[in-house]
């Protein structure tokens, strides 16, 4: 009974861990996603980037997207990358992800997009996001 016990907590904290945003993931999206693009590098390796939405508004731009482990398909995070003269890469993490990673974002979020009312509207449209790749 122990072992079965055991097993069952190793799965679900496994399965549970798995669906976080991990820090490398975080690190990719808001570091190594751009520097990727502008060198015109290949993809990282057990990952693919789809993208959702962009939208325009005079010279801003916003695009969002996923990032899917291949593996098992699921969502690391969403990526939202803003062009206004300069190009800005920023991750949404999983809800399930560590307190530090969620403080990481929400801080970058608030630092480099507010009062910008494009920025409001893509994240109002974000609210409703779905963790399960479709």
């Amino acid at each position: 009974m122990k072992k079965i016990l055991l097993l069952l907590i190793v799965l679900f904290v496994g399965t549970y861990a798995f669906c976080q945003t991990t820090e490398e993931e975080y690190n990719y999206v808001t570091k190594g996603l751009k520097i990727q693009v502008d060198a015109g590098l290949d993809m990282k390796i057990g990952y693919e980037l789809k993208s959702l939405n962009v939208i325009n508004s005079g010279r801003k731009r916003a695009e969002v997207g996923q990032l899917i482990r291949t593996g098992d398909k699921s969502i690391a995070c969403y990526w939202l990358k803003f062009t206004n003269f300069k190009t800005y890469y920023f991750c949404l993490p999983n809800p399930e992800s560590t307190l530090n990673i969620i403080n990481r974002s929400n801080s970058d979020l608030i630092k480099y997009l507010n009062g910008d009312s494009m920025s409001m509207v893509i994240i109002t449209m974000l609210s409703g996001m779905q963790w399960k790749a479709l």
